[in-house]
């Protein structure tokens, strides 16, 4: 290996600039990968690099030029993976990243030493929330790089024996990653029934993937061969069984990186970097106007500074006013390069004029904004509600009553809390449909019995927060139009509500079907989460009425998707929800123990608590 200096390492880097990242852990793992490292070309020896506490090994491997850096175990100290990387990408900045070492697997019975895991994307088990005794994980997942993952899935030709003779097999999903160095069965146990969809776990990628991602690199992914299965890890075959994984997965490296062609999307910068300058997004312009402002900078400093035309700059600086107040369309769409020049003429940090849903909380630019351009807040006076819509869970059931109707049924039928809010978890991250939710719900509660009885013990004990009846009459009395759209279950919210169904003109919920006293089938509602908007919006052109004259009262996250429907939004006894948030919740009530404190958001004529600017 040839040592080299700064100046050879500046001229290295200006000659070459289309680096793939190769990061390793451990020394068995970093030997394996160095003796399969080639020369660059024109050199003869593998080039040796130092920068701050890292060593780059720099050559070629496959069809492709690699910088390889080792780094600590774990993500967080200071030598381990996310400083390594950071550094690394810093110095190269690599196309790619891929980290190629050894990891646990689950399946026992079906994987084996040797087997290669493929992060399709990489969760963090570690991170929980503690409630009432019971843990939830709360770990975020991150999808690997497409390119990357779609060039290792589509490797057909790749072969590699293990000590049996029989081909290594390649397992691509979800791989777990939390700082332990896991050696215990029955916390792997516990992992395997919190996470089933898992291949296997390790200690470093969410580290990368976080700093990756911080450093707007997307395209990394892990691969590991299986070396043990999260527990007997000081066996007297420890370093065999991690060469043999190590080896597995560098030969499937190998066999994706051959040919020069197969990563020619991501080694494209040029092109890459002009398609994320022109990206479309919105721009602040509370905050640009007040930037500008405070440091004195009129419009054509700024556009001496920036480059950017006098007119667009000013086209920035305006908001659409015709627009919802409570969403972000009020901003205009500009180009990415358009608005980092901005911020770098203002001295403002990466990302600080992009709009997003929580700059429109931030008063203290909004407030600067219309007095310096002399827009007055006009009041509007906003009529009585023609409909009111609630949610079910949480709003007309009493708030004492802890459990969701959901986490009622699961714990009724000898389940945990948490195994309801898994599936739940996956839909909400997207991992899972709508359907493919209900549908592993109608599998699980078959399997347990749900019966039609066990139902009605459920709405038996759920009760009804006080004052529902003698309000519901009351709004009916004086023509309001009630609904109920609700993520619950439509048959338990009919029997908890009894004869007050009458006063409701639809009740929208998951629906359950029953064959002789038995669960036959589930339903699922095609109206909760963004879904119960749509339901408004429906109701709002059924009767032929402005979507301002109606007003949704709930509770909790999944409600928040309503106020894109243009209905008064009013949150009480808030679960799960910042509601606070003008954005989603136009008011609330902190605490409601009667159900008639609800009557003068419903009748508000002449009340002028809401804003609109000219």
């Amino acid at each position: 290996m040839e040592r080299i200096n700064q100046k050879t390492t500046k001229q290295i880097k200006r000659e070459n600039k289309n680096w793939l990242l190769l990061v390793t852990v451990n020394d068995i793992e970093t030997n394996s990968l160095l003796s399969r490292l080639k020369p660059l070309e024109d050199y003869s020896d593998i080039l040796v690099a130092y920068s701050k506490n890292n060593t780059y090994f720099i050559g070629r491997f496959g069809a492709y030029n690699v910088i390889h850096v080792q780094s600590d175990m774990g993500a967080m100290n200071r030598d381990a993976v996310m400083t390594t990387v950071d550094n690394a990408i810093k110095m190269w900045n690599p196309r790619g990243i891929i980290m190629v070492g050894v990891a646990w697997g689950m399946n026992k019975g079906k994987q084996r030493i040797g087997d290669v895991l493929i992060s399709k994307k990489i969760l963090q088990y570690e991170t929980a929330k503690i409630s009432n005794g019971s843990t939830i994980p709360r770990g975020a997942d991150t999808e690997a790089g497409g390119v990357l993952t779609n060039r290792f899935k589509s490797c057909m030709d790749w072969e590699y024996l293990l000590e049996d003779g029989k081909a290594a097999k390649k397992y691509m999903g979800t791989v777990l990653s939390g700082e332990k160095l896991l050696d215990d069965k029955n916390y792997r146990d516990k992992l395997h029934s919190s996470f089933p969809e898992a291949i296997g776990g390790e200690m470093e990628g969410a580290g990368l993937a976080s700093v990756a991602m911080a450093n707007n690199l997307y395209e990394w992914i892990i691969v590991k061969g299986i070396c043990d299965w999260g527990y007997d890890k000081q066996s007297e075959n420890k370093d065999r069984y991690q060469k043999i994984a190590m080896e597995s997965a560098i030969s499937l490296c190998e066999s994706v990186l051959c040919d020069d062609s197969v990563l020619e999307e991501i080694l494209k910068a040029e092109n890459r970097k002009k398609n994320a300058d022109n990206l479309m997004l919105r721009i602040n312009a509370y905050k640009l106007f007040f930037y500008r402002n405070s440091q004195k900078i009129t419009i054509k400093e700024l556009s001496k500074l920036s480059g950017i035309s006098i007119g667009h700059i000013s086209k920035c600086e305006k908001i659409n006013a015709e627009e919802n107040e409570f969403s972000i369309r009020i901003f205009r769409e500009t180009t990415v390069a358009t608005i980092r020049s901005l911020e770098k003429a203002l001295n403002l940090r990466k990302g600080e004029l992009t709009a997003d849903d929580d700059d429109l909380l931030a008063e203290k630019y909004k407030n600067y904004y219309l007095k310096r351009k002399g827009i007055h807040a006009t009041p509007m006076k906003l009529k009585n509600a023609k409909i009111v819509v609630f949610d079910f869970d949480g709003t007309l059931v009493s708030p004492n009553f802890s459990k969701t109707t959901w986490e009622r049924i699961w714990t009724e039928l000898g389940y945990s809390v948490n195994d309801c809010d898994y599936y739940h978890r996956q839909f909400s991250n997207k991992q899972i449909t709508h359907e493919q939710w209900c549908k592993i719900t109608e599998d699980k509660f078959r399997e347990a019995g749900l019966t039609k009885d066990i139902m009605k013990k459920i709405a038996s004990e759920m009760v009804l927060i006080d004052g529902c009846k003698e309000t519901l009459m009351e709004l009916k009395s004086r023509d309001v139009l009630l609904y109920i759209v609700s993520g619950s279950i439509r048959e338990i919210i009919k029997e908890v509500l009894g004869d007050m169904v009458n006063l409701f003109e639809d009740i929208s919920a998951n629906k359950f079907y029953f064959q002789k006293g038995k669960l036959s089938r589930i339903v699922g509602t095609e109206y909760d989460f963004e879904g119960k908007a749509e339901y408004i919006k429906q109701i709002v052109n059924e009767n032929k009425i402005n979507a301002s004259e109606v007003l949704f009262v709930g509770n909790s996250f999944n409600d928040t998707f309503v106020h894109l429907s243009g209905a008064r939004t009013l949150c009480i006894n808030p679960q799960n929800t910042n509601y606070t948030n003008s954005i989603y919740w136009h008011d609330y009530i902190r605490e409601v123990n009667n159900l008639r404190e609800i009557i003068p958001h419903v009748f508000i004529e002449d009340k002028q608590n809401i804003c609109l600017v000219d």
